[in-house]
């Protein structure tokens, strides 16, 4: 009960701070766009249209990504964005309409507020190189340089508020004199812009450093999203050092220098978030532009059918408003599943699309057909389909990798039945999480299928083996049982012809006694047969290695083919290993005295993880588009049946090597 009531209040204050972050950016957001709309509208009644749309894009785009991280995240930067760009706009609306009607009363106060506010637009560039992307980890360069730029933006709204003499904000036209001006500054004026400038370059450079020093020391997602968002930025910051050093060109340099940083750290930012997952805001970011074009599709559906139908039927509005209405509400479904999808394909790849990559998932785990290849197939298709480096699906029987990174595991089951996990090597987020859930379903169906014929092929092994054993007993119990017995029946029959042998009845006994003893004879041969049958006998009789050097010695060597035994002490093996081993070996042995055409074959026998053997011969080596035989199917199935396998290729000079590894041999 305390855990729970402590987790209950952490997220009450988590949303309650989140709610205060959002009205307090929303609030600064509609600072910028009131204020931008009376800057651009003073601008477009005395300059070209243009001008005005580019300040409005110069204002409004940084305001609006800083508003979202500010809200969504709480970042230094964001607030830095939201800041300046607020600054800048009430400091432009305010300057342009002192500069534009200077004979109003609060001429001056505006020129005022404009040159103050001027403090916290440009100079506010270094702060934002130092605390991105968290604001964490400054170390001693960052720390100092962000008291060199905190105590320089302070000296430049400071000198601005009270120094005597013209105003300057934006405009490079001198304004009016300040009001709050305090003469006795006047003397201090050049120490103070010489200290605001060295405390600003200082601020600038360290800055620069900082960056530098974050890129080395990220990982590689870290550095492209840093070199994204903060390329633009050191960028500007570098033109601005530039116009202070150089000072020529500086008004067209400074303009570009501000285009870049209004313009292109949000871009870097929107690079950032979308392709390297800074803030986790991608899910976000998608999501928005998917409602956003879903919402301008279904506007542009409206009017392009209402005008349509307005033309058909001759111009009644209501009518074609009620019939636009209809079809746009009968397609908005369609429409916003289709746009929802491209769009978040589009920013996330297949991690913005769940089911699709699922889908995709499950039909590579289908084609593949070896079982115990399941769990690596999986991982690769993950990797694939998710663009995530690195997945793994760890079985439980499997060691976990103390070396891995840390990362997001997230557990494999199927009806209840736990299976393993999958893992990825490094923090993912929220729309790779909910992409990871959903793919770990076709996951867990894969690896159950591959548990399930695991199982299936264990259990013919071992029912296989059980056979194996049992005839090897039944075997033993018919040779040393049954077989003396009948012997000793035979040699019986022998005796008591003999003792018959000049008795009346010998003539009629004698055809008795022959039967029988035939019949006895019979039973031995049926019980010989049945025995071999069972299992070769000279496994029992010497064992594996030299079983088969007996068969290479009466059989092989015959026909032409030396055979070379080169053995392992192989120690005790099961049953149905050393029958297996024995018939994959005769069989391969016997392919190569009929068609090899060679003269040596060599027969290695390794105790190696299992039993392995290998038959190489010299001869002429498998031609091509031969088919299948009847004895090499049989030797694969041999194995197969007790987990093992068996492959047959060319040897490496000349020749043909059959290669074979059977399992459960005991240790």
């Amino acid at each position: 009960m305390i855990v729970i009531a402590v987790t209950e209040i952490d997220t009450d204050v988590q949303a309650t701070r989140w709610r205060a972050r959002s009205l307090l950016a929303g609030a600064g957001w509609l600072v910028v766009v009131v204020a931008g709309a009376l800057w651009t509208a003073s601008i477009a009644s005395a300059e070209p249209v243009w001008h005005a749309a580019v300040i409005a894009l110069v204002v409004l785009t940084p305001a609006t990504v800083g508003a979202v991280l500010a809200a969504r995240v709480g970042v230094p930067v964001g607030w830095l964005l939201l800041g300046s760009s607020a600054a800048t706009a009430v400091a432009g609306a305010a300057g342009h309409v002192a500069e534009n009607q200077p004979s109003a009363p609060a001429a001056v106060w505006g020129a005022w507020v404009a040159a103050v506010l001027w403090a916290f637009g440009p100079p506010l560039l270094p702060l934002m190189a130092l605390v991105f992307p968290d604001g964490r980890e400054l170390g001693h360069l960052g720390t100092w340089g962000l008291r060199a730029g905190i105590a320089g933006v302070t000296l430049v709204a400071l000198a601005s508020a009270f120094m005597p003499g013209p105003l300057a904000g934006l405009s490079d036209t001198p304004g009016p004199a300040n009001p709050l001006g305090v003469p006795a500054l006047r003397s201090l004026q050049p120490v103070l812009l010489s200290g605001t400038a060295l405390l600003l370059l200082v601020a600038a450079v360290l800055a620069l450093l900082t960056l530098g020093r974050r890129w080395r020391r990220g990982r590689r997602s870290d550095r492209l999203a840093l070199a994204a968002a903060g390329t633009p930025l050191a960028v500007a910051i570098a033109l601005a050092l530039a116009v202070h050093a150089v000072g020529v060109g500086g008004e067209g340099v400074a303009l570009v220098g501000a285009l870049v940083a209004a313009l292109g750290m949000p871009a870097g930012l929107w690079l950032a978030v979308t392709r390297y997952r800074l803030y986790e805001l991608d899910l976000l970011v998608a999501r928005t532009l998917a409602y956003a074009a879903t919402v301008a599709g279904l506007a542009l559906l409206f009017v392009v059918v209402a005008a349509v139908v307005g033309l058909l039927i001759g111009g009644h509005s209501r009518v074609a408003v009620a019939a636009a209405a209809a079809i746009t509400a009968t397609a908005a479904g369609s429409v916003r599943t289709r746009v929802v999808g491209h769009v978040q394909r589009s920013v996330l790849g297949l991690a913005g699309d769940p089911k699709r990559a699922a889908e995709l998932v499950e039909q590579r785990l289908a084609t593949v057909r070896d079982p115990d290849l399941i769990p690596e197939a999986a991982a690769q298709a993950v990797t694939d389909a998710l663009r995530l480096p690195g997945v793994r699906v760890v079985l439980p029987d499997f060691p976990d990798d103390p070396a891995a990174e840390p990362g997001v595991t997230l557990p494999l089951s199927h009806h209840g039945i736990r299976l393993g996990a999958l893992t990825a090597p490094r923090p993912v987020s929220t729309a790779e999480r909910r992409a990871l859930v959903v793919v770990a379903v076709p996951v867990a169906a894969g690896l159950h299928s591959a548990s399930l014929s695991r199982a299936v092929r264990q259990s013919r092994a071992e029912l296989l083996a059980a056979v194996e054993e049992e005839r090897r007993r039944l075997r033993r119990d018919l040779h040393d049982g049954l077989g003396p017995k009948l012997a000793i029946l035979a040699m019986g029959l022998d005796a008591a012809q003999n003792l018959a042998a000049g008795t009346p009845a010998e003539t009629s006994l004698a055809a008795v006694f022959d039967r029988l003893r035939g019949q006895a004879d019979a039973m031995l041969g049926s019980l010989r047969h049945i025995v071999s049958g069972l299992r070769p006998p000279a496994l029992d009789e010497c064992g594996l290695a030299e079983a088969l050097r007996r068969y290479a010695s009466e059989v092989a060597e015959p026909a032409g083919l030396s055979v070379e035994l080169d053995s392992d002490e192989l120690g005790p093996l099961t049953a149905a290993v050393e029958v297996a081993a024995y018939r994959i070996a005769v069989e391969a042995v016997l392919n190569a005295a009929r068609h090899s055409r060679g003269q040596h074959c060599r027969l290695v026998l390794r105790r190696q993880d299992g039993l392995r053997l290998s038959v190489t011969d010299d001869g002429r080596g498998i031609p091509e588009l031969v088919p299948t035989g009847v004895g090499t199917q049989s030797m694969r199935e041999r194995a197969a049946a007790l987990g093992g396998w068996v492959a047959i290729g060319p040897a490496d000079r000349c020749g043909t090597e059959v290669r074979a590894w059977l399992p459960g041999v005991p240790t």
